[in-house]
């Protein structure tokens, strides 16, 4: 090799250290990315009218039949809707409609605090329109359940 032949020798080994650098830093950056955790979900939201409204894997319950007026969405648990921060506690003793959009959990609804007073099963995927009247599984017909739900459980139910 040439003394002449040198430089041209160190730019190609230069070049080839950049793309080995590249190409390493890229698949530590991808691994990085597939090992970082999903966002949390919120565990609550304030949602509009209609089923339509209530995210997947999310309870939603609404303030007034057929999934009208407020509505709230839960994505976990809550023992207490009136323990609630106030734009959130409008709905303790005040769902008339609910709708289970879970992906794997079924939700037993308490009546009082903490599952107190009486429960009902919603099954994932399950709307009840209008709880005064109830439906055959859950909520037995004539069993009002408006203005009463207080709490809920997401659980796994024999059941559903």
């Amino acid at each position: 090799m040439t003394i002449s032949a040198i430089p041209r020798v160190i730019r190609r080994i230069t070049a080839a250290i950049a793309v080995v650098i590249v190409a390493v830093t890229a698949a530590v950056a991808l691994q990085v990315a597939k090992a970082s955790p999903a966002p949390a979900q919120t565990s609550r939201l304030l949602i509009g009218e209609g089923t339509g409204s209530c995210p997947a894997g999310y309870f939603c319950l609404w303030a007034l039949r057929n999934y009208t007026g407020r509505g709230v969405a839960f994505y976990n648990s809550e023992s207490s809707y009136a323990a609630l921060p106030s734009s959130f506690s409008f709905i303790n003793d005040w769902a008339w409609s609910v709708y289970n959009h879970g992906n794997t959990h079924d939700i037993r609804v308490g009546r009082d605090a903490s599952l107190n007073g009486g429960t009902f099963v919603v099954c994932r995927g399950d709307a009840i329109p209008d709880l005064t009247i109830g439906r055959s599984i859950g909520v037995m017909p004539g069993d009002r359940w408006s203005d009463r739900p207080s709490s809920h459980q997401f659980f796994l139910s024999i059941w559903c």
